[in-house]
């Protein structure tokens, strides 16, 4: 299958290959489904927006109670060495403190907002990216972070191993609408559903916000 140079010299023909595949070689089409799945990066943008602002905060105010931090803020050195005390584990014959990445990605986070020379907390708070929140749940955090505080930020009975995977796959899809990968092979209506889901275990007035403003739903039924 050939392709207009003009595509070619825009898009590359690597990148192109997996549309034009996609739409049988009809080219007016795979640039038709490309412009689509842009679209779509952008509508899940927007939903996944809203969830993390949310999910952010409710973390942050979890986390400035957790009963080790005797009234330390957990953004500072101190209060981040306490809720992620080293978790040193062996692997590959090497030893690896599994709690030193959001001990660095904290320090950073400081450093980026002048946390230390008086900007509000809430720029530290920003400047953590969504990969450092949804890690939180992981199974390294279940006794340390979930059942001491975090549980407490959704509904009750909520299951931390599922908002985990969900997190997982929202945390893969928005690194993939970051770099403007393709999403319409990603199962969109199942990502879709996965914020709904995490947005309704933590605020059912959010979830019903994100449900009121998505155009996810429009656009995935409008695929080309």
């Amino acid at each position: 299958m050939t392709t207009s140079s003009w595509i070619d010299q825009w898009l590359s023909s690597g990148r192109f290959s997996k549309y034009l595949r996609a739409a049988g070689g009809d080219e007016e089409r795979a640039v038709a489904l490309y412009d689509w799945n842009v679209r779509l990066a952008a509508a899940f943008f927007h939903d996944l927006a809203h969830l993390e602002v949310g999910l952010r905060n409710a973390y942050d105010r979890a986390l400035r109670i957790h009963p080790d931090l005797a009234g330390r803020d957990w953004l500072t050195e101190d209060g981040a060495e306490l809720i992620f005390k080293p978790h040193v584990v062996r692997e590959n014959g090497r030893k690896r403190d599994k709690n030193w990445t959001p001990r660095l990605r904290i320090k950073e986070a400081r450093e980026r907002s002048g946390l230390s020379s008086g900007a509000p907390r809430g720029k530290t708070i920003a400047e953590l990216m969504f990969g450092f929140w949804s890690y939180l749940t992981d199974d390294l955090h279940e006794k340390t972070l979930w059942v001491p505080v975090l549980h407490r930020v959704y509904q009750p009975g909520a299951d931390r191993a599922s908002i985990n995977a969900a997190m997982a796959d929202l945390r893969e899809l928005r690194n993939r609408a970051a770099h403007h990968e393709s999403l319409f092979d990603r199962a969109p209506e199942s990502q879709r559903r996965r914020i709904v889901y995490v947005a309704g275990q933590l605020s059912p007035e959010l979830k019903q916000f994100i449900a009121q403003t998505s155009e996810l739903p429009a656009l995935i039924e409008g695929k080309p």
